[in-house]
C-alpha cells in the first residue's frame, strides 16, 4: 500500500507539472495571436502555413485537454481523446520537420520523397499499434483503485493484451527523428564548409541556423515524450490517477 502511495504522489506532482505547462502554452498563444494574425492569416495560405496552422491549434487543444482533465479524473473516453489527439499532433508535427529538414538541401524534392516514404511506413506502424492497444474491440479500459480515505481514488489502465509489445511503436519513430537531426546536422555542416571555402570566413545564412535549431529543438522534445511513453509501460499498479475526492468515470467501451 505504501509503494501504491508513493506512486500517487508522484502523479500528484506530475499532474501540478501538466497544469502550468499547459497555461503556460495557453499564455503563449494568447501573446504571440497577434504575430500569427499578421504573418500567416494576413499573407497568401501555403501548405506549410496551414500545416502550421493546424498543428498550433491542436497543440493547443491539447494542452487545456491535459489542464482540465488531470485534476478533474480520468475516464476512458478521456484517455482514448488524448491518446488519439496526441497521435494526430505528431503525425503533423513530423510532416512539419520533413517539409523545414528537406529544404536544406539542393535537391528538397528528391529528399522529401525519400523521406515521405520512410514516414509513412512509420506512421503505419504507429496507427496499426494505437488501434490494436486503443481501438473499440482492444478491450482497454479504465478501472478505479480505492485506495482509502485520505488517499482518494486512482485509476489504472486495463489492457487485454500485454503493454510491453506496444512500447516497441516508440523505436521506429525514434529512430526516424534520430534521422531528421542527422540529416540536418549533416546539412548545415556541409554548409558551414561550402561558405568558408568560397568565402574565407565563416558565415552561416540565418535560415540554415533556425532550421537547425528547429530540427535540434523538435527531436530533444519528441525524444523525451517517446522516453516517458516508453517509461509508462513497465510494469506499475497505477497508470493515471486522481486525488482528493475528485470522482473517476470508469465509462465502457461501446459495445460492452
Amino acid at each position: 500500500m505504501s509503494s501504491l502511495v508513493t506512486v500517487l504522489e508522484t502523479f500528484q506532482l506530475v499532474d501540478y507539472i501538466i497544469v502550468a505547462a499547459a497555461a503556460i502554452v495557453c499564455y503563449d498563444y494568447i501573446l504571440t495571436f497577434p504575430r500569427e494574425v499578421e504573418l500567416i492569416w494576413m499573407k497568401p495560405w501555403s501548405r506549410t502555413s496551414t500545416l502550421f496552422v493546424v498543428l498550433r491549434y491542436l497543440g493547443l487543444a491539447l494542452a487545456i485537454l491535459l489542464g482540465f482533465w488531470s485534476g478533474n479524473g480520468v475516464s476512458y473516453m478521456s484517455s482514448l481523446i488524448l491518446q488519439w489527439t496526441r497521435l494526430i499532433y505528431i503525425i503533423v508535427a513530423d510532416v512539419i520537420m520533413i517539409l523545414r529538414v528537406s529544404v536544406m538541401f539542393t535537391q528538397p524534392e528528391r529528399i522529401r520523397r525519400i523521406l515521405f516514404f520512410l514516414y509513412a511506413i512509420v506512421t503505419v506502424n504507429t496507427i496499426v499499434f494505437s488501434a490494436i492497444w486503443y481501438g473499440p474491440h482492444s478491450g482497454f479500459s479504465v478501472q478505479p483503485v480505492v485506495i482509502n480515505a485520505e488517499d482518494g481514488t486512482a485509476c489504472r489502465a486495463a489492457y487485454v493484451r500485454s503493454e510491453i509489445p506496444s512500447a516497441y511503436d516508440g523505436i521506429p519513430r525514434g529512430l526516424f527523428d534520430i534521422l531528421l537531426l542527422a540529416l540536418a546536422i549533416y546539412r548545415f555542416t556541409k554548409h558551414c564548409i561550402e561558405t568558408r571555402s568560397m568565402m574565407g570566413r565563416q558565415k552561416v545564412n540565418k535560415y540554415m541556423m533556425l532550421l537547425l535549431e528547429h530540427s535540434v529543438l523538435y527531436f530533444v522534445l519528441n525524444f523525451t515524450n517517446e522516453a516517458l511513453e516508453v517509461g509508462t509501460y513497465v510494469p506499475s499498479p497505477v497508470s493515471n490517477s486522481t486525488y482528493g475526492f475528485h470522482p473517476v468515470y470508469d465509462l465502457p467501451p461501446p459495445g460492452a
